[in-house]
């Protein structure tokens, strides 16, 4: 009678080392992850608009409203589309496709006139519009809803696959795409931008995001606005902005804000034309050496503070925070201590000291004068005072009985 091949002692051994040798693979995968630079072949980086923007990147476009940012990105389209060359008189090496989330101009109207104007070939750009899900397990189709940058990077990728060919992926505004997230912290902006540029790598295609600057003041590359992880994320940062040197106030420019793929070659300077009834982009073919944050001028001081403003109220919201972490942050998001201060004056922020060790806190006053979730953790004697100081105090917690001391906050 044969023996069952189980029973077999030889077979048994082979099994049981097979086993082991996987328990010891597996525990081989786990920890930390070494890879050998020896063995990874060097690349050049590959671009879409030479020395500008990067296939398999993330690149922002950054600048107030009405100066042409949706319409600089549909320019840009265009002449990947069509294979046009570049305003800088780079050639397009290879054409392809576009797709291009849009939240906030009609395809109408807008859209497609503006990509005809720049003499697109439209049939190789598609309006990515919103994400069809289905019903159940019938398969019948259910709801249309928002495309969500968070949770939905595998629908992006199929999109990518049924057009094929794409070379660009555009996203106007990135803001509106975040599903909801506090686009002021770091962690939650990471979480979002961190699969979108491995999504970017992995399809070789570029993905020009669309923001704003806030209204801040300092270097440039803290004025995008929202968490400073938009800047950290993208491999290049152009900022636009009148010409302020220019009289007619029709002159914008295009300057480099950060750039880690290329040395700084300049900026470029547009003006924005009539083709008909349409807006075109006119581009002035020689570079712009300008510095950028020089040439966005000084600091809007009113919309700064209400800026600020929004800032602490989305920040803040019913907790009870140390001031450090919340000046940091504020730093982050391109605020400054000045406008800082200023805000939390209007607002009657209230600073005291929490818990054992005595941090310096803020929180929104508390209603009626008594307790609240604003006030715990409060020190014996600040919670009495809380209403009662007043916002003439040093705004970082200093008063009175904290006079002869000295606060260092940063």
């Amino acid at each position: 009678m044969l023996e069952k091949l189980e029973e077999i002692p030889q077979y048994a051994a082979y099994q049981a080392a097979k086993a082991e040798a996987a328990a010891k693979e597996e525990k081989a995968q786990l920890g930390p992850m070494l890879q050998d630079m020896a063995l990874i072949d060097p690349e050049k980086i590959d671009w879409l608009w030479p020395g500008r923007i990067a296939l398999g990147k993330l690149t922002l476009l950054v600048g107030d409203p009405t100066l042409g940012k949706s319409l600089i990105t549909l320019d840009i389209a265009a002449r990947v589309s069509g294979g046009l060359s570049w305003p800088d008189g780079k050639v397009i090496d290879k054409n392809g496709y576009v797709i291009i989330l849009s939240a906030e101009d009609d395809p109408a109207d807008t859209i497609r006139p503006r990509l005809d104007a720049a003499g697109a070939i439209v049939s190789k750009i598609f309006l990515l519009e919103a994400i069809r899900e289905s019903a159940g397990g019938d398969g019948q189709i259910g709801h249309i809803r928002a495309i969500n940058l968070g949770a939905d990077i595998t629908h992006i990728d199929e999109a990518i696959n049924r057009v094929t060919q794409v070379r660009l992926i555009i996203i106007d505004p990135i803001s509106a795409y975040l599903g909801g997230i506090d686009s002021h912290n770091n962690t939650e902006t990471r979480a979002v931008l961190a699969p979108l540029a491995q999504l970017a790598a992995k399809r070789h295609v570029a993905i020009l995001g669309i923001s704003h600057f806030n209204k801040g003041s300092g270097a440039a590359i803290y004025r995008t606005q929202g968490s400073i992880a938009f800047t950290a994320a993208a491999r290049a940062v152009w900022g636009v902005m009148k010409d302020g040197e220019d009289e007619k106030e029709a002159r914008k420019l295009m300057l480099p804000v950060k750039n880690n793929l290329a040395p700084d070659k300049g900026g470029l300077a547009y003006t924005i034309e009539a083709a008909g009834d349409t807006p075109v982009i006119h581009w002035e073919d020689q570079p712009v050496k300008m510095d950028i944050t020089n040439a966005m001028g000084p600091e809007d001081e009113s919309g700064a503070k209400e800026e600020a403003k929004q800032w602490i109220i989305g920040h803040l919201s019913s907790k009870t925070l140390p001031a450090i972490e919340i000046l940091v942050e504020a730093k982050k998001a391109g605020i400054s201590e000045k406008t800082l201060r200023r805000a939390k004056k209007e607002l009657h922020i209230k600073a005291a000291k929490i818990g054992d060790n005595g941090t310096w806190s803020w929180h929104f006053p508390i209603e009626g004068g008594q307790g609240g979730q604003g006030g715990q953790g409060c020190q014996a004697g600040n919670l009495d005072r809380l209403d009662r100081l007043d916002t003439s105090e040093e705004d970082f917690g200093t008063s009175e009985d904290d006079s002869e001391q000295e606060l260092d906050i940063f």
